[in-house]
């Protein structure tokens, strides 16, 4: 590995994943003053607990339609800066972060282990039989479940709105239908 400034390894060139914690500030503006999956408002979370959060995972996009993007450096650009958008983040507490990630990871790992196919069993039931059941059983989740249809749908319509050639918009129809059919395999919606 080539070490690049202050030893840190060079970026992944087909990563979808950027360093969000800077954009802070414009995600509470995006979100109204308020954290999304709790309703809470920016006061009510103390400053040093507080963790940008990816709505739709990083993971879930690239495990979806990141082959499809190999390719294309100006379509996995769009798509990475569609993805990495206020309109996709939200400030929660540390702890929800991390919490939720958990459930998405697993219906990830499912779906390699069965070949893209996930047996009747969703993101909530592994959030539920899992270490987020609390997220569950308080309502966040699915105040999550709902945040991420709606920037599914911001981000749908972002990417909709590029001028491309038309192997380019094939290729985007593509992403966001391979995206969405994940959503539906882990019952977003």
């Amino acid at each position: 590995m080539i070490a690049v400034e202050g030893n840190k390894p060079p970026p992944q060139k087909h990563s979808l994943r950027r360093n969000v914690g800077r954009l802070r500030d414009n995600v509470w503006g995006e979100r109204h003053g308020r954290d999304a999956y709790t309703k809470l408002e920016r006061g009510r979370l103390a400053e040093a607990d507080q963790n940008v959060d990816h709505v739709i995972e990083v993971q879930i996009v690239e495990h979806a339609a990141l082959g499809s993007l190999l390719e294309n450096t100006e379509l996995t650009n769009r798509v990475r800066d569609a993805l990495n958008s206020a309109a996709n983040l939200n400030v929660t507490s540390r702890k929800i972060n991390q919490a939720k990630r958990g459930p998405f990871t697993a219906a990830i790992n499912r779906l390699r282990k069965r070949d893209g196919t996930l047996r009747e069993i969703s993101v909530e039931q592994l959030a539920r039989s899992g270490k987020a059941k609390w997220l569950v059983d308080n309502g966040s989740w699915e105040n999550i479940r709902g945040e991420i249809v709606a920037s599914y749908d911001r981000m749908e319509a972002t990417l909709g709105q590029h001028r491309l050639t038309r192997a380019q918009t094939k290729t985007l129809e593509n992403v966001v239908e391979e995206l969405h059919e994940t959503l539906d395999k882990i019952k977003i919606f």
